[in-house]
């Protein structure tokens, strides 16, 4: 009767791009992370569970557990928190993914300080993302380039870049 929900705060940058440690940028080397979602026969429903496993192939972030763990819960459908769903990054991995989103990113919190300020989104594959000593957009798509090194500059990248700027 128990499902477990195991992920990582973030990852560590050992010279990648350059950098050492956490909350230099949101590239893949400090926000990748690990995850999964134990969930045994009779925790969620058949269907739920497929769309779990559909969920591997997706790109995700650690506001979908949130929503996610409020589905198993039971209170993802509650009328009472409708006002706070609309505010809410993230989605539920037992339903199904809708279209891709844009989904702001940075690893730096108020309760969490930043060697250096760092922000960006995501919407898909495609990731734009600037850091405090370099604040011009950077994009990529990490379908293609998961080591982030060729900065792209297509018409979808500047769309996100307005998003995030915005």
């Amino acid at each position: 009767h128990t499902i477990i929900v195991y992920t990582g705060d973030h990852a560590e940058a050992f010279r990648d791009h350059g950098q050492m440690g956490p909350t230099f940028s949101v590239l893949d080397e400090e926000i990748h992370v690990p995850a999964w979602i134990d969930a045994p026969p009779g925790t969620v429903s058949a269907d739920a569970r497929d769309k779990l496993n559909a969920a591997r192939r997706s790109f995700l972030f650690h506001p979908d557990l949130t929503a996610t763990i409020l589905d198993v819960l039971g209170v993802w459908d509650d009328p009472g928190i409708e006002k706070y769903k609309e505010k809410m990054l993230g989605r539920s991995l037992l339903r199904p993914i809708a279209d891709a989103r844009p989904t702001p990113l940075t690893n730096c919190a108020g309760v969490w300080s930043c060697a250096f300020e760092n922000w960006g989104i995501m919407q898909g594959s495609l990731k734009v993302e600037a850091r405090a000593w370099d604040p011009s957009w950077h994009c990529y798509d990490v379908d293609v380039d998961p080591h982030e090194v060729m900065n792209l500059r297509t018409p979808s990248c500047q769309t996100l870049e307005q998003l995030a700027t915005a």
